[in-house]
């Protein structure tokens, strides 16, 4: 079965060591999955950004026929890029309360899956996962305090996953002409 999901993961040539995108079914950040996970914990509680050492982005259907420049199932165990874009997320400032007024919201929805490094003393956590939606109010939220995408947020994401020069055009995709 690993095999199986491993073979669906093409390494692609511009994707720096460790990144890889990946099309079909789901499977754990490398493949590692934790036999006894101990509890589950917001990636923003204390300094767990900072022990982060893989990343699995999963996009959602989006509600209209949108074309991207990757799948959508990525992963990333470029660990400097993966810790950079978990203190980036939890550095976004909390959203204020209120009302909005948000571009359309296209349904675009990403779920970003952080794997944190084995720590014997505090036993195996697993980091609950961060839901990025791409269009609309770009809000992320299940890290803790409901925040707001940024640039810096949307560009540590792109570079985590090898896409180069991201922004938040390039996670909500291109309307297809019909």
């Amino acid at each position: 079965m690993r095999l199986a999901a491993l073979g669906a993961c093409l390494m692609v040539a511009a994707a720096p060591a460790g990144a890889a995108i990946c099309a079909g079914s789901a499977t754990s950040v490398g493949g590692h999955r934790s036999a006894r996970a101990v509890g589950s914990v917001d990636l923003c509680d204390g300094p767990l950004a900072a022990r982060v050492e893989r990343l699995r982005v999963t996009r959602s259907r989006p509600l209209n026929p949108e074309r991207f420049a990757f799948p959508a199932l990525a992963w990333s165990a470029r660990v400097p890029e993966v810790r950079t874009l978990a203190a980036a997320l939890c550095a976004l400032p909390p959203v204020p309360r209120g009302v909005f007024n948000c571009p359309i919201d296209l349904g675009v929805t990403y779920t970003l899956q952080f794997s944190l490094a084995p720590d014997p003393s505090r036993g195996a956590l697993t980091v609950r996962p961060v839901s990025y939606d791409a269009t609309g109010c770009q809000f992320v939220t299940g890290a803790g305090t409901a925040r707001r995408a940024s640039p810096d947020f949307t560009d540590a994401l792109g570079v985590a996953l090898g896409l180069g020069h991201a922004s938040s055009a390039t996670f909500a995709g291109t309307l297809v002409d019909r």
